[in-house]
């Protein structure tokens, strides 16, 4: 049994006048898997600067995204499971298949 609860703030970005955009999102997930308890995280963000008034409206950004893993030390299931992922999740190909899984 898993369950996940998450946030997500978000501003578009500029389109007339300089400005900041953001696309942040954090997930917890936690519940039981067998005899083990699941504890497990997921942070994305992307936080841009686009300049529209200028010749071909440049925009700079960073991102970041991790995923938390599993230690084998304990027994709590520390992998987050993205359920039911896109292929495209978080604006990346993950290379080990689908969704953030042990990702950074």
């Amino acid at each position: 049994m898993r369950h996940t609860i998450g946030a997500r703030l978000s501003r578009p970005v500029a389109e007339r006048k300089p400005g900041r955009d953001l696309d942040d999102e954090a997930l917890w997930q936690f519940g039981t898997f067998g005899s083990a308890n699941i504890r497990a995280w997921t942070v994305a963000s992307e936080t841009g600067y686009r300049f529209p008034n200028i010749p071909l409206k440049p925009r700079f950004n960073a991102k970041a995204d991790i995923s938390s893993g599993d230690d084998p030390r304990t027994n709590t299931l520390r992998t987050f499971n993205p359920l039911f992922p896109k292929g495209n999740y978080f604006g990346v190909l993950a290379t080990a298949g689908p969704g953030p899984i042990n990702f950074y």
